[in-house]
């Protein structure tokens, strides 16, 4: 589907905000049947509907840019555009001027579980789900129409088995799960060529594509107001069908085989946190945060420049509070060790970069509850 010009786009050359419009209809059943003791399943469905309209195009930024954008478009296109007006071409047509389409799409998703409870605070379950994600337009400044096609809604095909445990007389609870998530038409960040600048952000859909892993949690109360809680999280993401894409420079590649851009596969975070009365009104508290991240990358072909390093990150926190909790005030930092790391790599323009996290940072909350 190409995006298509307004009715008169020749008045539409002043540049207008983006604007979008939507309307969603949905209707749904669920039903809970207890099987037998302690045997419970569950089924749903849904059926939703959703058009979706979309305007935008690219305009000379105005005293920012100093109608320099406009001027090289005029050069390119051999027309003449003024300061604020947009810039945007139907390739198609050789309109220029403000670009509009439509998305009208539907679906049923559905889920089904069974849940197992063979004692007290246990459960044991599995479920299998089709969900969905809506299309939706890129939110960019396009030079082309056609960068404004939308991304096409994806489907989900979700298994999962799992348990929930409490354990030491409620004192420890382990929550552990397998899924296995199969994508068709998954939306992914992806690359095109743009004009004059290179390659560009887009919004693509993947033909076929999957997700395995594996969640921990555990969580722990030794002590009075003594708790710890840890997180882990495995995720394999792979492509798994034939797609002609571009790696961040604009090289053609096949996708095929290529893990997703910013998934790490391995993720865990940790707490310990303590909370004692200091009176017969106020608490005191303090915890400690840590949060990892394995290897990922933030573009397609194995190119080294555009690969995150892992990292680890700790928080500290101390504070008082309300016995209530109407009020609190916290001394904290973050990124305690003052770790250099990276949250994105990219390409634009023939040159890459990349976003750093935050420095050390420390500072003074406070809070309040009418």
């Amino acid at each position: 589907m190409a995006a298509n010009p307004p009715d008169n786009p020749t008045a539409a050359l002043n540049q207008p905000p983006p604007t979008s419009s939507t309307a969603c209809y949905a209707g749904f059943a669920n039903i809970d049947y207890e099987l037998s003791r302690g045997v419970n399943l569950q089924g749903g469905i849904r059926y939703t509907k959703q058009d979706r309209s979309f305007t935008g195009c690219l305009g000379d930024p105005g005293p920012i840019g100093e109608g320099r954008w406009a001027a090289l478009f005029s050069y390119l296109y051999g027309t003449t555009l003024g300061v604020g007006q947009c810039t945007t071409i139907n390739p198609a047509t050789g309109v220029i001027g403000l670009q509009g389409d439509d998305l009208n799409e539907d679906n049923i998703s559905w889920r089904g579980a069974i849940n197992y409870k063979p004692a007290d605070g246990a459960l044991i379950y599995a479920s299998v789900s089709r969900g969905y994600k809506q299309g939706s337009f890129p939110t960019l400044g396009a030079s082309l129409s056609t960068q404004y096609i939308p991304a096409r809604q994806e489907s989900l095909l979700a298994y999962e088995i799992g348990t929930k445990l409490s354990l030491l007389d409620r004192k420890l609870q382990l929550n552990a799960s397998a899924f296995y998530y199969d994508y068709s038409d998954k939306q992914l960040r992806g690359k095109f060529i743009y004009p004059v600048l290179g390659t560009g952000e887009a919004l693509i859909n993947i033909p076929k594509s999957r997700v395995q892993g594996a969640e921990l949690q555990i969580l722990t109360a030794p002590a009075p107001g003594l708790t710890f809680e840890v997180n882990v999280t495995y995720a394999d993401s792979k492509v798994q069908s034939d797609y002609p894409g571009l790696t961040p420079t604009g090289a053609p590649i096949n996708l095929k085989g290529e893990s997703f851009e910013l998934t790490p596969k391995w993720a865990a975070s940790g707490t310990i946190a303590y909370d004692t009365p200091v009176s017969d009104k106020v608490n005191a508290f303090a915890g400690v945060d840590v949060n990892y991240q394995s290897r990922q990358h933030g573009g397609y072909g194995g190119d080294p420049l555009f690969a995150i390093d892992p990292y680890t990150l700790i928080d500290l926190r101390v504070g008082i509070r309300d016995r209530d909790d109407r009020w609190r005030g916290q001394l904290w930092v973050r990124n305690l060790t003052d770790k250099y790391y990276w949250t994105n790599a990219n390409y634009l323009a023939e040159y890459t970069y990349r976003q750093t996290g935050k420095p050390r940072t420390y500072g003074l909350s406070v809070s309040y509850r009418y």
